[in-house]
């Protein structure tokens, strides 16, 4: 027990002997989620950061615009960063619209197969692909991960039980692992995330105790779990609020974008806390449990529920070059930056444009300090005596060259980001004037941002193709 405080995720004990199972405890599982909990916070600033951008939060404070007298300047999201990110899956969203099947099988030799093994392989593979389509959860997945990775560095894919073939994206911040994490999502030893689940769930599994206790489940320990939650109105959630499991200020952001501002706890959600454990045989242990105290133990356990990490969670990466899952940076925080940057230019060209169209009055006394009002009674205008129409207005900003150089902006940041160079690159270059674009160079440009999308859904096809393999064996294990 000294050795499980000390060190709640065990290899060897004492005597230098392999352990048989890493978590002893539900206790010593939750340490080690707190432990990742803290080490994720650096990381989950960096999430919100990019995050208030994507959801279109202003620029600008407003409260402090308007202590400084300043709340007539415009302040705006454009989204770009939005648009831009939204706009990479839909090579993804485009397979629900293919008719292409999203897998292919190939039969052993005829000699051993049969003669009817390639076209029974057509008729498989056309059935499987109907039925993830039809289900309709599949494909929002992927694309659920593709923005993930693109937003944060990895887009993390597992299922919702050893027995369910249609996966469930989750949100990067949910997933916690250790420090020194690989890249390579199945060469990792420990994964842990919340996740909610609905209370008919376990209605199920009261209707079918025994099978349940085969699975792995604690009936004792759950139906304990739910008297706490639904009678003594115990928390599910690990940090006060904290209702998705990423972080709380990631969590208030995400509750902001739904228009929640209050909770009802007539419909209170469950939150479990998972972990994917491998053992020292290489296989998976797949543990549950509350994420508070009560009760004490685990909800469900099962030893070697999987053969690798790969049948229980997969993650796409957006580099390949690094070494460190927590080194991997999605575009976002190339692109975010100049997205910051272009929202601000923009507030900045509006009201550059309004006070080219206001008509400027100046004092005859510049000396007096009294506040001046015009006033308007129908079609009649009333401005004080003291007023005069400026000699010389201010010269109009050129905004065609601001809008060249926030464009500009944009390529450049594109361009980084990708490492697109010569000719899979946009032009770096301002346009104004007569030298505007011609028909030739958008479309140059827009071949440009198709190459780039092409390569880009081919360095995810790994990853993908993960994801069809596994979904495509737990269909057939039915």
């Amino acid at each position: 027990m000294a050795d499980t405080a000390e060190h709640p995720f065990m290899t060897v004990d004492a005597r230098g002997i392999p352990v048989n199972r890493r978590v002893s405890s539900a206790a010593a599982m939750r340490e080690i989620y707190r432990k990742f909990q803290a080490e994720d916070r650096a990381e989950a600033d960096r999430r919100r950061r990019i995050l208030n951008i994507y959801n279109g939060n202003l620029p600008y404070n407003t409260e402090k615009l308007r202590q400084m007298n300043l709340a007539n300047l415009t302040n705006i999201n454009l989204l770009g960063l939005k648009g831009y990110i939204d706009a990479r899956v839909s090579a993804v969203t485009d397979l629900a619209l293919d008719t292409v099947p999203l897998v292919e099988l190939r039969p052993i030799p005829m000699e051993r197969a049969g003669p009817l093994a390639s076209k029974a392989a057509e008729v498989i593979a056309d059935e499987w692909s109907t039925t993830l389509r039809d289900g309709g959860a599949v494909l929002p997945c992927l694309a659920g991960m593709v923005r993930e990775c693109d937003l944060y560095g990895l887009g993390p894919v597992s299922w919702t039980s050893a027995r369910a073939y249609e996966p469930v994206s989750l949100r990067r911040g949910q997933l916690k692992f250790a420090m020194d994490a690989s890249v390579i999502s199945s060469k990792n030893e420990i994964y842990m995330f919340e996740s909610p689940v609905p209370i008919h769930y376990f209605m199920r599994l009261f209707d079918h105790p025994d099978s349940a206790r085969e699975e792995g489940w604690d009936i004792k320990a759950v139906k304990k779990y739910l008297i706490e939650v639904y009678k003594s109105e115990v928390t599910t959630e690990s940090q006060a609020g904290d209702s998705t499991g990423t972080s709380v200020d990631e969590s208030v952001l995400i509750e902001m974008r739904q228009n929640r501002w209050v909770e009802t706890s007539q419909f209170k959600v469950l939150r479990l806390l998972h972990a994917y454990i491998k053992e020292k045989n290489g296989k998976t242990r797949h543990s549950i449990c509350p994420t508070t105290a009560e009760p004490d133990m685990f909800l469900f356990d099962k030893e070697d529920a999987y053969e690798n990490m790969d049948q229980c969670l997969i993650w796409l990466p957006a580099s390949v070059v690094e070494a460190e899952a927590r080194a991997s940076r999605g575009i976002a925080s190339y692109v975010a930056p100049i997205e910051d940057v272009n929202n601000r230019l923009a507030c900045q060209m509006y009201d550059a444009g309004f006070r080219a169209g206001s008509f400027m009055l100046v004092s005859k006394s510049p000396g007096q300090q009294h506040q001046q009002s015009i006033v308007e009674r129908g079609p009649y205008t009333i401005i004080p005596g003291d007023l005069v129409p400026a000699q010389a207005q201010v010269v109009a900003p050129n905004i065609q060259q601001l809008a060249s150089l926030r464009e500009m902006g944009s390529h450049i940041g594109y361009n980084n980001a990708t490492g697109a160079r010569g000719a899979g690159a946009l032009p770096e270059r301002m346009y104004s004037g007569a030298d505007r674009k011609t028909r030739e160079q958008v479309a140059s440009e827009e071949n440009s941002r198709a190459r780039g999308e092409l390569s880009l859904f081919a360095t995810r096809t790994l990853a993908i193709d993960k994801v069809f393999r596994e979904t495509f064996r737990r269909f057939m294990n039915l």
